[in-house]
This record gives C-alpha cells, sequence and structure tokens, in this order.
C-alpha cells in the first residue's frame, strides 16, 4: 500500500523532490514488529524501499525514500483518467 502511495503522489505532483519523500515514526505512539527476535519500528517503510535518516529532536524516527528507489509514476486506484 505505502509503494502504491508513493507511485499515485507521483502521478499527481510529478517528479519528486531531490532529496526524496521523508516520513516520521513516533516509537512512542506505535507498537513494533517483531523481525527475527528483535522489536523493529517502521518494518513496512523499510519494506517499501524507505531508509533510517536519523532521529528529530522531539525523539521521532525518521526514514527516507530516495527518488532511485520510487517506484514509476502510476495513477491512484479508481482514479478517472483524463482523455486529453
Amino acid at each position: 500500500m505505502i509503494t502504491q502511495a508513493v507511485a499515485a503522489t507521483r502521478s499527481y505532483f510529478g517528479d519528486p523532490p531531490p532529496l526524496g519523500m521523508v516520513t516520521f515514526i513516533d516509537r512512542r505512539k506505535v507498537k513494533p514488529t517483531m523481525v527475527r527476535g528483535k522489536e523493529t519500528w517502521g518494518y513496512t517503510w523499510i519494506k517499501a524501499g524507505f531508509e533510517y535518516a536519523g532521529e528529530t529532536k522531539g525523539g521521532l524516527m525518521a526514514l527516507r525514500l530516495r527518488p532511485e528507489h520510487m517506484p514509476p509514476p502510476d495513477a491512484a486506484y479508481g482514479t478517472q483518467l483524463q482523455m486529453f
């Protein structure tokens, strides 16, 4: 679903910013996923191609998706396309 959302965003807005997209995760409000016996936050984002980018001053985990790792643009499901 994350990859589809990125593709739809690219379809709507065009080329991504040179540094890519960033998302933030508040570890106090999100349950971790157990991956090989270790608590992992943002696992689905990492599976979608995002990589760890650091922490904010407020303690949020930052994940970034580089433009070269983004899926190609694709209209969102259920979107009516323009004919002309």
